[in-house]
């Protein structure tokens, strides 16, 4: 592992790691994050998912690599859009079971899907670069979920 990421993880230490399960049982096959970006291609370095015990919140922590690129030597805007959409799935699955294995639901019967995603870049984000992505539920208004996240340089705490 690289060391920005290891660095950026030990404000996790009281969390509990939420994706290990769906990589272990093999469920991450052709997944967009852990398959297409991880396995197959490398491009991110590094990715693991956290969670506040009682589902409150989520972070990611993710390295990107040379796959990643829209211009040379920064990630894709559609790569970081990816990020938020998977850590704010998370963080509204876990939300709802608080804290609670999500692979044991109907995962669109129960969580259902992204219907709007906005994304405000404020910075580039660099090749070899570590980030962490916070996400928590925001609001529910009937049945819609709002749920809010940020990126932050995993070394220095900017948004970006």
């Amino acid at each position: 592992d690289d060391p920005g990421s290891s660095n950026a993880e030990q404000r996790f230490a009281q969390w509990k790691r939420v994706d290990e399960g769906l990589v272990a049982s093999g469920a991450a096959k052709s997944n967009a994050i852990y398959d297409a970006l991880g396995a197959q291609t490398n491009a991110l370095k590094h990715h693991r998912l956290w969670s506040k015990p009682d589902g409150s919140e989520v972070a990611c922590v993710a390295t990107f690599g040379d796959d990643c690129v829209g211009h040379p030597g920064v990630v894709h805007g559609g790569v970081t859009s990816l990020l938020f959409d998977n850590t704010l799935g998370w963080a509204n699955a876990l939300s709802i079971t608080k804290g609670g294995d999500p692979s044991q639901h109907d995962t669109v019967k129960q969580f259902g899907m992204t219907a709007n995603l906005s994304v405000n870049y404020r910075r580039p984000l660099f090749v070899g670069q570590t980030v962490v992505i916070s996400c928590s539920l925001d609001r529910v208004e009937g049945r819609k979920r709002f749920l809010k996240g940020v990126m932050k340089d995993g070394k220095t705490g900017g948004v970006i």
